[in-house]
């Protein structure tokens, strides 16, 4: 237990659906599909085109869409493991796949909003060559939509949409949308 009473507690999410955990699972590939989208950027070689567009203070890759493997790692922070609570959290570090090679990872954390398993996201992914920020509500379908917010490196400027779609296997892909 922390100092707030509240026991910290790891656990994978569940495959079964409509359930609040796996939802919160979706949360996570979401993310993933974040740092897929960038993945692809750098293995289409669309990076370079992007470092350019990046020196010169402009929306990096306009046009472009990414695709990536996602391998979810989630790690729930409750205070009963058994069901959400508002305000639990769930904690992001997945790897990002391009032909089966590690291509980048993310970084975020959603919080719980409501016991249905909705949430609030904010994830990074992460690449050789920068980063690229997205937020987004969390809800218990395996399609999750995100909005692209912002960028780093090669991605500066960066803004745009992408789809998280979850297999219910700890595996799912991620899309970016680069737009104008």
């Amino acid at each position: 237990m922390n100092e707030t009473g509240a026991s910290r507690t790891t656990t994978r999410a569940p495959v079964s659906n409509g359930s609040p955990l796996l939802a919160a699972g979706a949360i996570a590939r979401h993310c993933v599909a974040l740092v897929v989208i960038g993945l692809a950027l750098l293995g289409a070689g669309l990076l370079p085109a992007a470092r350019s567009a990046a020196q010169a203070g402009t929306p990096t890759s306009a046009g472009q869409t990414l695709h990536f493997d996602v391998q979810f790692q989630d790690t729930f922070l409750t205070a009963d493991p058994a069901a959400l609570a508002l305000g639990d959290r769930v904690i992001l570090s997945d790897l990002l796949l391009s032909n089966g090679k590690e291509a980048g990872r993310n970084a975020g954390v959603c919080t719980v909003t409501d016991v249905a398993g909705e949430m609030i996201c904010s994830v990074v992914y992460t690449f050789p060559d920068g980063q690229i920020a997205t937020q987004f509500f969390n809800t218990p379908p395996p399609e999750k939509a995100f909005a692209i917010v912002g960028g780093t490196g090669r991605y500066l400027g960066a803004h745009g949409f992408g789809e998280l779609v979850e297999h219910g296997d700890e595996a799912g892909t991620v899309t970016f949308h680069l737009t104008d």
